[in-house]
């Protein structure tokens, strides 16, 4: 068996919603002298046979992951996991319908975002309590300064581009779905071992969130043309989740002078740029709170008692129940007075506290990078001295087959790559010099020159 390297392996599904808080590890591991390999979350799993033996961190926990991670770990890799898709969930059932039951076989650690995490993960698992570490979410890192500065100057170009405007996110992808259809959608959720087409209950909980998110579609549409009739002056910018097609929007929204549907850019400058945010249990809701934005949760009144609680955003957030009280809340804000929204945001964020432990302490990026270090370390890795050679080059692929929306994910360049890396590297204050290099399709490395 070859020798453990100090090498992070990183992977990346959607790069507008993970690339810049994975620069941040990335950065941080350097710092503590790691080399990263970081992108294409499919090419590196493809590759694990060609590279050297490090630690992979995942970016999910489900079973689609789990057996990707078995498969990896049993080559001879460290395996680590985040969970992309707890961030805005607040029950610890439903987070655990994203986490695999027989995980802790093959992952050394698991990186929870908060305490209820930690406890769904080991329920869940039955991992040991020194495989799981409480870190918070590098996602909320980027919403606290010095990093928030990274959206001023874009949010300041989009409020010289549109004017005063109010963003609407959606996230309704059970029927509005980037797959392509709702049965596509139930196919992919039943292949990452969310439920099990063979389960009563599972069958009518999936019935369930697509009506629930019928009723959002319904009542997202409302909203959109009540707040374009009562605000004329103001435009209204909405963006789909990253899980949602894009044309269904781009065709409601031309009915309306003043509505243009837009997902391209950083969300979070968007949410700093507006005077409001309003959105549909959208995780975008929290991240609203914390950048100190008005945000109103907007959820359908019939589905309040079966899935209003699942979402964070109904902690996090003000919540209204129809196209009405949204005008409402959002006419005293769109004169200056924000003041309904202020009050209670001390309260708001203090009840977020056992979800994501992050908020005002200690920065999760650092937390992960000390803990990679830490696993690598522990297990024979010697810290810098490092080169990267692939061990087996015949078998190292530069590329993988993908969909056309796995591309649309991520699909970035060497200089693309760079720019942001150069972003983050000057917020971290890491001068540190590095090489970078791509190595694959999205795929780049970067090491301690």
């Amino acid at each position: 068996m070859a020798d453990l390297t100090p090498t992070l392996y990183i992977s990346i599904e959607d790069a507008d919603r993970e690339l810049d808080s994975k620069i941040l590890i990335a950065a941080a591991a350097l710092q503590r002298g790691l080399s990263v390999v970081i992108g294409q979350q499919w090419l590196i799993a493809n590759n694990h046979a060609a590279m050297p033996l490090g630690l992979f961190l995942f970016k999910g926990m489900n079973a689609r992951i789990a057996n990707a991670m078995r498969v990896i770990s049993n080559y001879g890799h460290l395996t680590a996991a985040s969970d992309e898709e707890s961030l805005g969930l607040a029950d610890k059932l439903y987070i655990q319908r994203d986490i695999d039951a027989g995980l802790a076989e093959y992952c050394d650690l698991f990186l929870a975002q908060g305490a209820l995490h930690a406890e769904a993960i080991k329920e869940k698992t039955g991992a040991p309590d020194k495989a799981i570490r409480t870190v918070g979410n590098p996602r909320i890192d980027l919403l606290r300064h010095p990093f928030s500065a990274l959206y001023e100057t874009e949010a300041d170009a989009l409020r010289e581009t549109h004017g005063d405007y109010v963003l609407l996110n959606t996230n309704i992808g059970a029927v509005n779905s980037a797959f392509g259809s709702q049965e596509k959608y139930k196919e992919v959720v039943i292949r990452i071992g969310w439920m099990d087409p063979d389960n009563d209950k599972d069958n009518a909980l999936f019935d369930s969130i697509v009506a629930f998110d019928e009723a959002n579609m319904t009542l997202s549409r409302a909203v959109v043309a009540h707040l374009s009739k009562t605000f004329p002056d103001t435009k209204l910018i909405v963006r789909p989740h990253g899980s949602e097609r894009m044309d269904t929007w781009e065709a409601y929204c031309a009915d309306f002078s003043n509505v243009e549907a837009i997902r391209q850019g950083r969300h979070a400058s968007w949410i700093l740029g507006s005077r409001a945010v309003v959105h549909t249990c959208c995780t975008t809701g929290l991240e609203a709170e914390i950048l100190g934005r008005a945000a109103v949760n907007f959820r359908p009144d019939a589905h309040e008692r079966l899935l209003h609680r699942v979402f964070i955003a109904n902690i996090a957030n003000i919540s209204a129940n129809n196209a009405k009280e949204v005008g409402d809340l959002l006419s005293p804000v769109l004169t200056g007075d924000a003041s309904v929204f202020e009050h209670g945001r001390p309260e708001r964020l203090a009840a977020l506290t056992p979800h994501i432990t992050n908020i005002t302490e200690r920065f999760a990026y650092e937390r992960i990078a000390d803990i990679a270090q830490e696993l690598l370390t522990s297990r024979g890795a010697v810290r810098n001295g490092f080169r990267w050679e692939v061990t087996d080059p015949e078998n190292y692929l530069g590329a993988v087959r993908r969909t056309n929306y796995q591309r649309e994910k991520i699909n970035l360049s060497q200089p693309d790559f760079e720019r942001a890396w150069a972003e983050m590297r000057t917020l971290a204050n890491f001068d540190a010099p590095i090489q970078t290099r791509q190595i694959g399709d999205s795929l780049f490395l970067v090491k301690p020159a």
